[in-house]
């Protein structure tokens, strides 16, 4: 645990995957919103969902708090709380879900879907084919069923992505100010229409400035798209 005793370390993992955010549950029952503004919670549950990789190792995968029985305390130094602990493990379908293992298990996962939904395509097409009532039956042309179900799909993937990474790059250089002219060592953006990540941070709270500057980063993405 000692590396973990180091501040600076853990602020680095700020906005990683390496970090769990706790999700704060809604009371269990509606308060009023003077309590909910100026009360203190009495009752403070902490729910930590894993995985268990091994006998000794655990992963925490979700973490969920639940305030409750929320007073407006006499002394405003009353801040005492029943404090509840619980453990829980996620079944194996409910890590799939949550992509909570390594890329290689939904990799032959997705492949295995895919041949059980060709297997089951060949098993259609073959059970009518052997009950047809035409004389004649027309072929299965696999090379051309391959040709309008994959090409057509991919050409319209491709053409989808050019205007959007455009965008994406555009949003990136004026929110994240990505320095388009290096060789004079200032951004062309910056210098022309000021500074698009201006906050009322200090110059010390960079983690702060970088969730302002990905939030931005985000709407704008949403009001193009």
């Amino acid at each position: 645990h000692n590396e973990f005793r180091d501040l600076n370390r853990f602020k680095g993992m700020v906005n990683t995957d390496r970090l769990v955010e706790a999700r704060v549950a809604d009371p269990a029952q509606p308060f009023a919103p003077v309590l909910l503004s100026q009360g203190t919670p009495r009752t403070v549950r902490l729910d930590l969902w894993y995985y268990q990789r091994s006998p000794t190792e655990k992963r925490i995968i979700q973490i969920d708090v639940s305030l409750d029985d929320y007073e407006i305390p006499a002394d405003a130094d009353d801040v005492s709380y029943t404090l509840s602990i619980n453990f829980g493990a996620f079944t194996w379908m409910e890590l799939l879900n949550k992509f909570a293992f390594n890329p290689l298990v939904y990799a032959v996962f997705f492949l295995l879907v895919g041949i059980v939904v060709i297997a089951f395509s060949a098993v259609f097409w073959a059970f009518h084919r052997l009950l047809t009532r035409m004389s004649a039956p027309p072929k299965f042309r696999f090379r051309s069923y391959i040709g309008l179900s994959t090409f057509q799909p991919l050409q319209g993937f491709m053409l989808t992505m050019l205007p959007l990474l455009a965008m994406v790059a555009i949003l990136e250089i004026i929110f994240n100010q990505i320095n388009i002219n290096p060789t004079f060592g200032m951004n062309i953006l910056t210098t022309k229409f000021g500074d698009f990540t201006t906050n009322t941070f200090g110059d010390n709270e960079t983690a702060q400035k970088t969730v302002v500057a990905n939030g931005r980063f985000g709407l704008g993405l949403a009001v193009v798209g």
